[in-house]
């Protein structure tokens, strides 16, 4: 089941690669860059009207974070459009939390497979589990025919 899974992930960004890079030029055109794993990421600039809003109370702290996250969507609706032309809207995973650069109104906004089973730390555990494995089958080989 866990390596079915895994095997599954690998598929998915080897498809979701291979199509943004070769509609590379799309994705520039509307403002976004790739990097070499094939994840979409953009800048985002929010505008003063938003981030100089009154905040006195929690609402207007609410309100506030909801107006800048609906910008966000706005700025976003092309390359929506181009992950729908290009059948990658069911594959590619919009961010949760937005990342904002220290200091600025600025937002960065990474685009990409959503991963379960293929992150680094996982995959470095599974390989040492498997070794493990391995490595105390031989062992146990080892007492039986010696």
């Amino acid at each position: 089941m866990l390596i079915k899974n895994i095997i599954r992930e690998f598929k998915t960004w080897k498809i979701v690669r291979k199509t943004v890079k070769l509609n590379a030029d799309k994705f520039y055109s509307i403002g976004f860059d790739i990097d070499w794993l094939g994840r979409l990421y953009t800048i985002v600039n929010i505008p003063d009207e938003l981030t100089n809003m009154p905040v006195k109370t929690r609402k207007d702290f609410a309100i506030q974070n909801m107006a800048i996250d609906n910008y966000i969507k706005e700025s976003l609706s092309d390359v929506t459009g181009l992950l729908t032309e290009l059948h990658l809207s069911d594959l590619i995973m919009y961010p949760s939390k937005y990342e904002r650069f220290e200091n600025t109104d600025s937002i960065l906004i990474i685009l990409s497979p959503e991963r379960h089973f293929t992150k680094f730390w996982k995959m470095l555990l599974y390989i040492f589990g498997l070794i493990g494995i391995i490595i105390a089958i031989i062992f146990t080989l080892m007492k039986f025919v010696f």
